[in-house]
């Protein structure tokens, strides 16, 4: 190959004892004209002084955020939480200065997801003496009443969450309870603030005690109204108004002990739905028990004229108990005779018809609690309907599930960390979760 090679090289007429790389070296060439060759006039050399940056910053670059621990956001001149760490979302809840008085129950609500009642417990009695972020704030010393405001707000999430979320937290782990009573001496020593976090939290402990198998349905009119009797022991022979009233007791007993945690995760739409949303599970399914109640009811009668009675009946359930506030109960109603082998019985629908008074009775209700236009017409029923009553659950918890399908629990942010808390995420569980419960 290398005597190929040096034959190539004297036909080209290159001496063969040449390396390669001098084969490849070029030759001298001269300079590049210079500035004042080509325009004829002395180049300006521009003098940059010692310490000073060739190229100035862009004033409008973002500041760097190394840790992107707390991302903020602005709104009606406020700077708000759009997400954070732990550590520093507890201090954004008991700063004096913080303006969102709202989100500290919001977060007492959603905070399950990203860490334990224990973990809470250890970050709250921590925050007692952590001055780190009001330092950064006041770029100088915290004084002692900049340290009891905080101290102030920090036993009020304390109140607020053991009154609020009690049964969740402490009504079935008494080490938890255990360790808050140790907490608060250790931490709070003879502060007169640590004393009322415990009375807060025995007063609970009494009441969860004391009805923890149920509280006692006590509101409403002292005189309670006489129960009909039943004629005999079919449906045809209930009175529609006792129907009604037993099936808002029925409901109210579960409705009433949904937890909030139980609207989070879309739990209910899980194979472990009945530990992890048990109440709402419980309801979903007594909804779709009277559903199939009601279809099968009426395809029981063969005969035309009792398939009218007893379409007509249900009907006048409905509007029974949309009188008594149960939107709950007449959505249950109406998904069973909007059922397909309900709802394909022509005759018997044009028989049931031709009761015009009864039949546009139910077409409003039916009209009011429309899901149309994300259940426009049946959110201004709730806002102009005063307590009590039993809202439809399935509203609340297709907009849950569109939340929790639609946003993530943690922000994505620059540095790369996986733990800032998507707050906006807890606003919105938060908004709906509180309409559900009030």
């Amino acid at each position: 190959m290398k005597e190929q090679i040096q034959s190539l090289k004297l036909k080209l007429g290159i001496d063969p004892e040449t390396s390669e790389e001098e084969d490849s070296a070029p030759e001298d060439l001269p300079p590049d004209p210079t500035l004042e060759e080509i325009s004829g006039a002395p180049a300006v050399k521009a003098e940059v002084p010692q310490g000073t940056p060739a190229k100035a910053p862009n004033p409008f670059a973002k500041p760097a955020q190394a840790a992107d621990d707390v991302v903020l956001y602005s709104k009606n001149y406020q700077l708000l939480l759009k997400g954070g760490v732990l550590p520093k979302v507890i201090q954004r809840l008991t700063s004096e200065s913080y303006p969102e008085k709202e989100l500290g129950d919001v977060f007492l609500m959603g905070y399950r997801k990203h860490a334990t009642p224990e973990e809470l417990l250890e970050r709250l009695c921590f925050r007692y003496n952590d001055w780190s972020d009001l330092e950064v704030e006041l770029e100088g010393p915290v004084t002692d009443e900049d340290k009891k405001l905080i101290r102030i707000k920090l036993a009020n999430l304390f109140k607020r969450w053991i009154t609020n979320h009690f049964q969740e937290d402490f009504g079935g782990n008494e080490k938890l309870g255990e360790e808050l009573k140790r907490k608060c001496g250790e931490v709070f020593g003879a502060d007169p603030l640590g004393q009322g976090i415990l009375s807060a939290f025995e007063e609970q402990y009494q009441n969860y005690q004391k009805y923890k198998d149920g509280r006692p349905i006590s509101s409403g009119p002292a005189k309670r109204p006489e129960v009909i009797p039943p004629k005999g022991a079919h449906w045809e022979d209930f009175d529609v108004v006792e129907v009604a009233r037993q099936m808002s007791l029925l409901e109210y007993a579960i409705f009433r002990a949904i937890l909030p945690r139980e609207c989070l995760d879309a739990g209910w739409t899980k194979e472990n739905r009945n530990e992890a949303s048990p109440h709402v599970a419980k309801l979903v399914d007594f909804y779709n028990a009277v559903g199939n109640f009601v279809a099968q009811t009426v395809l029981k009668f063969k005969d035309t004229k009792e398939r009218v009675e007893g379409v007509k009946k249900f009907i006048r359930l409905i509007i029974a108990l949309f009188e008594i506030n149960n939107f709950n109960g007449c959505q249950e109603i109406m998904s069973g005779l909007s059922h397909t082998s309900v709802y394909r019985l022509k005759k018997t629908w044009s028989k049931v018809e031709a009761d015009k008074k009864l039949f546009s009775q139910y077409k409003v209700i039916q009209q009011k609690l429309s899901p149309a236009q994300n259940w426009k017409s049946y959110k201004s029923l709730l806002k102009e309907t005063a307590p009590p009553l039993l809202p439809y659950l399935g509203a609340y918890l297709a907009d849950l599930n569109i939340i929790e399908e639609g946003n993530k629990n943690y922000l994505t942010v620059r540095s790369g960390r996986t733990d800032v808390i998507n707050l906006d995420k807890m606003r919105m569980q938060g908004k709906h979760q509180s309409t559900l419960h009030q």
